[in-house]
């Protein structure tokens, strides 16, 4: 490696973790500096992300039920942190950024032992689990949500409010205008079901859509994200009753479906909120509830309490409740209008900007363009 400038971002193998990890990394690198990206097998997948990155594999794991599920892990991430430790001797970066999930963790803590400066980002409204481990250790916090949950005063004394970086090419599209509704043209539906739990979407939205007034579902198109082994029934359920429909299991060109779209149903995961209060689409939040600190429901609580826009709980998410909400909405364009200009008043289009300041006011402190407000300010 040369002799630029050296930073570690380190992340969970999941995008939710990776996407604004690399967003930053893109910021970054456009400073002048090198990133070497630390992560799990999961991300070493997603080296297309930051081509010009280097990216290297350490040992993490996440901790089980049991003496073994236990003891296993602690192994296994002492030798990431061995690892960790070799690689800053040999690059010797200037920070370590840390983005969250347990792969991030080997890094971050070799970085706290050897005293490299370190900076946690957060993506949602709760501090994760090995965020709120290692935020006493880190220099500066980075916060996605200006709500973000039961912070103690010393961590808020040193976070920042930056907001969720997205992606560039989410980022083209912001504040693109919403589309609009006529009497006669087509709605589009845009269904995100995410990577876990995506069934429940695949088996109640159907049902709700088939519901609805018959001149309300023909002017309907749906895209919707199925898992593989749903696509074939949900197709037959839309097929039967004439209703348009795109499904696949992963779709690439989600800034154009998010642009077109004139209601918005997925999870509300931290990457997934980001992007629809930039865009400022309508939306519905039906968030996954596995996590203890149900870091999805406060992802977009602010949101919803704002009346930008819906929740449900999964024990309220039925066809029923569905079916009424769609109604209720899709016939009253002016509601969809005026909740697509509300929920821009909570997305932040400059939040790559603010964490790349962030990490030079630990590196290079004469080269931030602003300063974002402490948690405690804001």
């Amino acid at each position: 490696m040369s002799k630029q400038k050296t930073i570690f971002i380190t992340a969970g193998g999941t995008g939710g973790h990776l996407f604004p990890a690399e967003t930053l990394a893109r910021g970054l690198m456009a400073q002048d500096y090198q990133i070497v990206f630390i992560t799990d097998k999961r991300g070493v997948a997603y080296q297309t992300l930051a081509p010009a990155a280097t990216v290297k594999q350490v040992c993490s794991a996440t901790f089980g039920g049991g003496i073994v599920g236990k003891i296993a892990p602690m192994f296994k991430i002492g030798i990431g942190i061995l690892q960790s430790m070799a690689l800053i001797i040999k690059h010797r970066p200037k920070a370590i950024v840390g983005f969250g999930g347990y792969p991030s963790f080997p890094a971050m803590f070799a970085g706290t032992i050897l005293r490299v400066p370190t900076i946690l980002h957060e993506q949602n409204a709760v501090l994760g689990k090995a965020n709120a481990f290692l935020a006493k250790f880190a220099r500066k916090i980075g916060l996605s949500h200006k709500e973000t949950a039961d912070l103690p005063a010393p961590i808020a004394a040193k976070s920042v409010f930056t907001g969720n970086p997205i992606r560039d090419d989410i980022a083209e599209i912001a504040n693109t205008p919403y589309p609009e509704i006529t009497d006669d043209n087509t709605i589009n539906l845009f269904i995100m079901g995410g990577s876990q739990g995506a069934h429940s979407f695949s088996d109640i939205i159907p049902k709700a859509i088939i519901a609805l007034p018959d001149d309300l579902k023909k002017r309907l198109h749906i895209t919707q994200q199925c898992r593989p082994e749903d696509i074939e029934d949900v197709t037959k359920a839309y097929a039967d009753h004439k209703i348009s429909a795109d499904l696949q299991s992963f779709f690439d060109n989600v800034p154009m479906l998010f642009k077109q779209c004139h209601f918005f149903i997925g999870r509300s995961g931290a990457s997934t909120v980001s992007e629809v209060t930039v865009i400022g689409r309508p939306s519905l939040f039906v968030p996954l509830m596995s996590h203890a600190d149900q870091q999805q429901r406060r992802n977009a609580q602010a949101i919803v309490d704002g009346g930008a826009a819906q929740m449900m709980l999964p024990d309220d998410f039925t066809a029923e409740k569905l079916c009424t909400l769609l109604s209720d909405h899709l016939s009253h364009p002016d509601k969809l209008q005026k909740m697509a200009t509300d929920i821009q008043e909570y997305g932040r289009l400059d939040a790559k900007d603010a964490l790349v300041d962030l990490v030079l006011s630990i590196t290079a402190p004469d080269m931030t363009t602003k300063q974002a407000p402490t948690a405690e300010a804001s």
